[in-house]
């Protein structure tokens, strides 16, 4: 870019470095944030996508398909789940309802398990989601005083 004929550039890389500290502050807290919720929404992509997967196993093995193999993830742990309490409601001889019942506690717990891990990371999107803009207007209105005060410097 050609410098204007006052000598500044009006380059993004030129405002930054030559803004106040206080904007630059502002700037690199929001990129930071910026970065730190892309990482999150990267990573809840990933766990979506491989919590579908998972969730297609389950439907196959609620079906009745025997094709149990690929059982890993969300599977795995629900199905281990389910039959320590089988087992342990065989041990005790208890009819088949309670049996059912301690079942359904038992995975119930474990997808609720699963469901917090996945969650994480959601309360720090929300809370950029909703500061985000105040911190971004904060700046830019210490921004505007500045140009006024400069302004008013030179007369």
């Amino acid at each position: 870019m050609q410098p204007t004929p006052a000598g500044h550039s009006f380059s993004i890389v030129d405002m930054i470095w030559s803004a106040d500290p206080i904007v630059q502050f502002v700037m690199l807290l929001l990129a930071l944030a910026s970065i730190a919720c892309w990482a999150i929404v990267v990573e809840k992509m990933v766990r979506l996508s491989r919590l579908r997967r998972d969730l297609t196993v389950v439907e196959a093995a609620a079906a009745g398909s025997t094709e149990n193999t690929g059982a890993n993830g969300l599977v795995r742990r629900l199905l281990a789940s389910a039959e320590n309490e089988a087992n342990d409601g065989a041990s005790r001889g208890e009819d088949r309802s309670d049996v059912r019942a301690r079942l359904e506690r038992a995975m119930k717990a474990t997808l609720k398990t699963e469901l917090q891990t996945i969650e994480t990371g959601l309360p720090f999107l929300a809370t950029v989601g909703s500061a985000a803009p105040f911190i971004g207007l904060f700046g830019t209105v210490w921004g505007i005083m500045n140009s006024f005060t400069a302004i008013a410097a030179r007369q």
